[in-house]
C-alpha cells in the first residue's frame, strides 16, 4: 500500500494534495469526479481516513493559500484549460518551498496516438520546465520507458517524464 510520509498532499485529476492526515484528490472532470468519488470511502477505509475529493473549474483550487505541502498531477497536464493560470494556483496552495510533481508521456509517442489530436495539448520537457518556472526551481528531472501494450495487442515502448519542482 501506498505511505504517505509528509502532511499535506494533493493530487490534480486529477490533481491531489494531502494535508497532514488528508489526501484530497481534486477533479476538473465531472466523470471522474464521480468514478473515483466511488472510492472515497475505500480510500477512508485504508490508510487515508481523511480523504476527500473535490471537484474544480480547471483554474481556481477551491483551497486556501499555503495549504499543502505536496502535490502531484499524472496525464492531467495535456487538459489544462489555462496551464499559467493552474500553475499559480499550485503555487499558491502550496507551502512555501513545497513540492509538486508532473508525470506526462513523451511528445512524439503521444502525437501517434490516434486520440491526441483532439483536446490534447502535447508537452516536451522544455515546455513544462517553462511553464513552471516563473513560480517554482526545478529540482529533478526522470526519464522512464516502459512497455505497453497497444489496443493491436503489439508491445509498445512509453517513454515518460516526471519532474519534480519546489515553490520559490
Amino acid at each position: 500500500p501506498l505511505r504517505i510520509a509528509f502532511k499535506r498532499f494533493f493530487a490534480i485529476a486529477s490533481v491531489g494534495l494531502i494535508d497532514g492526515e488528508t489526501v484530497v484528490r481534486v477533479h476538473f472532470s465531472p466523470f471522474l469526479f464521480l468514478l473515483f468519488h466511488t472510492r472515497l470511502d475505500e480510500a477512508k477505509k485504508g490508510n487515508f481516513p481523511n480523504a476527500n475529493f473535490t471537484l474544480f473549474n480547471g483554474e481556481s483550487l477551491p483551497f486556501t493559500d499555503n495549504f499543502f505541502e505536496k502535490g502531484t498531477s499524472t496525464n492531467t497536464i495535456y487538459f489544462w484549460k489555462s496551464p499559467e493560470v493552474l500553475t499559480s494556483e499550485i503555487h499558491r496552495v502550496l507551502k512555501p518551498k513545497g513540492l509538486i510533481t508532473i508525470s506526462f508521456a513523451d511528445k512524439e509517442f503521444m502525437r501517434k496516438l490516434p486520440f491526441t489530436h483532439e483536446n490534447f495539448k502535447l508537452y516536451e520537457v522544455s515546455q513544462v520546465v517553462s511553464l513552471f518556472s516563473k513560480f517554482f526551481t526545478l529540482l529533478d528531472q526522470e526519464e522512464q520507458r516502459e512497455n505497453v501494450i497497444s489496443k493491436s495487442g503489439e508491445s509498445v515502448e512509453r517513454t515518460f517524464y516526471t519532474l519534480t519542482f519546489q515553490s520559490v
